[in-house]
């Protein structure tokens, strides 16, 4: 069984957007619901919470997350949930392919609505259906589509379409220089309510080294794979970016682990902070 990486981007994810991760009394109380067996109330805060982050409420933004988080618990558990986390995926896709591609916009960076469905998928485990919609986009709105095509990758990849996936992944070692420098200007491992930065700039760069290398590899160009890594690991100046890129290597999905128990071990408190 795949584990959803969702959780850990609840941690890290709200620090990359300048505000620390907050949660709602109303989630906390879909929480307490959900463990007391209370699902039809528990389900309805949730897609009370996700309506209002569709209706462009002002600072849905930070509730995203969480959200999408105690939904695919809350769908784990409860087949209802599943069921209308299901449906509304696929109101998501029909708005998207009806041209209607913004789910939420801010200050900030917009969410698409791929990048929803993206999300939700991954919740439920689906990424041929992530893959089938991609597919569907390049032929319908390909400016969308390749804008966007990077968030489907690991689903492209996994879907065995391999040819696609090094068509658009561009050459990570290009970036090396760049992370070199943030390498020498930022720490890893910044104080607390602090963005991490240069981890999430190494997970970008060795996330792009693991599915570069897999569809290599699923091509027949073993070679090729393995020298891609290699580089990739050798270019790092830093030991200390160079062992946690290994450990993605080895485990895919282990910096932004790394970077979340961080962060727990600081909310713990500055001993259980000291050793990344």
């Amino acid at each position: 069984m795949k584990i959803s990486l969702l959780p850990l981007a609840c941690l890290v994810v709200p620090l990359l957007a300048n505000a620390g991760p907050s949660v709602q009394p109303e989630m906390l109380a879909a929480v307490e619901a959900r463990r007391d067996g209370r699902y039809d109330e528990a389900l309805s805060i949730v897609k009370k919470r996700f309506e209002r982050m569709a209706s462009g409420a002002r600072d849905a933004r930070q509730d995203y997350f969480i959200t999408l988080f105690e939904w695919e618990h809350l769908a784990a558990e409860h087949a209802t949930a599943r069921m209308a986390l299901i449906s509304e995926r696929d109101e998501q896709v029909r708005r998207l392919l009806e041209g209607d591609v913004i789910f939420y916009a801010d200050e900030f960076l917009p969410i698409t609505r791929l990048h929803v469905v993206i999300d939700i998928n991954q919740s439920l485990q689906d990424g041929r259906a992530t893959y089938r919609l991609m597919t569907q986009l390049l032929d319908s709105n390909q400016a969308f589509a390749r804008w966007e095509i990077h968030r489907a990758m690991p689903a492209i990849v996994e879907a065995g379409d391999y040819a696609l996936a090094v068509q658009h992944i561009k050459n990570p070692l290009k970036r090396l220089d760049d992370l070199n420098r943030l390498a020498s200007e930022l720490p890893l491992y910044p104080p607390p309510n602090t963005a991490p930065r240069l981890g999430a700039e190494l997970g970008i760069f060795m996330g792009d080294v693991v599915l570069l290398s897999k569809s290599l590899k699923g091509l027949g160009k073993d070679a090729e794979a393995e020298q891609l890594r290699t580089a990739a690991l050798n270019g790092l100046q830093s030991d200390e970016l160079r062992a946690l890129a290994s450990r993605e290597l080895a485990e895919p999905g282990g910096i932004i682990r790394a970077l979340a128990e961080h962060q727990m071990r600081q909310a713990m408190g500055p001993a259980s902070a000291a050793a990344p």
